[in-house]
């Protein structure tokens, strides 16, 4: 398996962030984790820019630990060591990739489906503003659950 980088070795995902401008700022997300992230939907829409690669990534990264996991349960034993390392890797890259979401202020809701959801209000309520990958348009969060919702009791966002 490949090495993989660490996340300072990483490309800049968008020019926002190569910039050192963030699309987070005035969300909460940016003060230190001070404050509960609020994001509006067209907040959390501009943000998808940085997070849609991350998602991404993890997706990928989750996919590749599910193949190494399957591989460790039928490997034979001089092959266990190589594979725990991989293994280990693996985790390690996506455990970077969860943190480098949080702390742009956006939850990973499902690590399979990519879908993460982003703290925000839908009709004066705490909500999270959610996106799925590969199901929502790229540039558009869609659908919304009450704040300690589940995935299942997702509802669209009501038209702007």
């Amino acid at each position: 398996m490949p090495p993989y980088p660490s996340d300072a070795s990483l490309p800049a995902r968008d020019t926002a962030r190569a910039s050192g401008t963030s699309p987070l700022e005035g969300t909460g997300a940016d003060d230190g984790g001070m404050s509960a992230p609020r994001f509006t939907r067209e907040r959390a829409d501009a943000a998808l820019a940085y997070v849609r690669p991350i998602v991404g990534d993890i997706t990928g990264v989750y996919r590749e630990v599910v193949a190494v996991r399957e591989q460790l349960s039928t490997a034979p034993p001089a092959e266990l060591p190589s594979l725990e390392a991989d293994y280990d890797g693996l985790m390690n890259r996506l455990g970077g990739l969860v943190d480098e979401l949080q702390r742009a202020g956006v939850e990973l809701r499902d690590f399979e489906e990519g879908v993460v959801a982003f703290r925000g209000r839908v009709a004066d309520e705490p909500a999270s503003l959610i996106w799925r990958a590969g199901v929502d348009a790229a540039d558009r969060v869609s659908h919304f659950i009450h704040i300690g919702g589940s995935l299942h009791d997702a509802a669209p966002l009501p038209a702007a």
